[in-house]
């Protein structure tokens, strides 16, 4: 009778730390989440700017360029896209947090 008291103590302990362990092992790994506010503030901030938007044009000239037989689909006429646009430039901010984080 008492070892069986002991037993059951000791395998509830077993199973209490296990539990804990198990827990502790395989949980997600925290996330890195991007800072939104902040890079809404740049986005908003820069690309009221003149010279920032003629950069950006300049700088991705080629990315802002539409393939003929895409601009057709979408019966997008020109050539290029005339701005980078404020969820590219966010994109632009979310890819590259060591230049501006």
């Amino acid at each position: 009778m008492r070892n069986s008291k002991w037993l059951s103590g000791f395998l509830a302990s077993a199973l209490a730390l296990s539990v804990s362990l198990a827990s502790q092992t395989f949980a997600d790994p925290p996330v890195a989440r991007p800072a939104y506010p902040k890079m809404f503030e740049y986005s908003r901030e820069l690309l009221s700017r003149k010279q920032v938007r003629d950069f950006l044009r300049e700088t991705f000239k080629e990315e802002l360029r539409v393939d003929p037989k895409l601009g057709a689909t979408v019966n997008f006429a020109e050539e290029s896209l005339k701005e980078v646009s404020e969820s590219q430039f966010m994109l632009l901010l979310e890819n590259n947090p060591e230049l501006w984080g």
